[in-house]
């Protein structure tokens, strides 16, 4: 049974990479230029990006999850190079060029727009802010972290922590009834909106 279940996982994965290759160029134009602060890197850092990508398309629970699965077949014809450790796997990450990572995002946006994958209504396009505070620590910190006084019962303790902000462009829109325009305001009519409006069945107006 798992063994079914790992080969069905393993060709949905071949088709998912080769139609990301065709419609995004992935591994050229998205995963080629970005780089990390390695002076002499041993590891290519695409092997590193690509073996994340897996890793999410997967829905692997681990960075050793992930390690488990080096030796399948599946990376030596997609990485062209021996899969990296866990450990390598963290390193790397933190020392990845985000701006790069962002301008492969970018691209990927710019393509599904062309594609007419992003719909779009009057022109404009519907996204979501979302922020995050990924982790905290009292002991580890690095030259990135935010730091503020907690002040607990034994006293002042500082406290390490990380904080992102990610916009999200949707390929769906809300359950919006409709959007209209009115002088130039944009206004959104919903269906609790409309019945909000609308005189109850037992009310004087409503009575003939």
């Amino acid at each position: 049974m798992e063994a079914a279940e790992g080969a069905k996982t393993v060709t949905v994965l071949r088709r998912l990479v080769a139609w990301s290759e065709r419609i995004f160029d992935l591994s050229a134009a998205v995963i080629a230029p970005v780089s990390d602060r390695r002076p002499q890197p041993r590891i290519p850092t695409a092997v590193v990006v690509k073996s994340a990508l897996v890793m999410f398309w997967a829905r692997m629970g681990s960075l050793n999850a992930l390690e488990l699965s080096a030796r399948a077949g599946f990376w030596k014809k997609w990485l062209a190079a021996p899969s990296c450790s866990a450990d390598t796997m963290g390193r790397v990450h933190a020392l990845i060029d985000a701006g790069e990572l962002r301008q492969g995002i970018h691209h990927i946006y710019e393509r599904l727009k062309r594609n007419k994958a992003l719909p779009d209504t009057r022109g404009m396009g519907v996204a979501v802010v979302d922020g995050h505070e990924s982790h905290t620590s009292y002991l580890q910190h690095c030259s990135g972290c935010l730091e503020r006084t907690l002040h607990l019962p034994a006293g002042d303790r500082i406290q390490f922590y990380h904080r992102q902000v990610t916009l999200m462009l949707l390929w769906w829109l809300p359950s919006f009834e409709a959007f209209t325009w009115n002088s130039g305001i944009h206004r959104v009519s919903t269906d609790a909106a409309r019945g909000a409006r609308q005189p109850r069945a037992d009310s004087p107006s409503s009575r003939s």
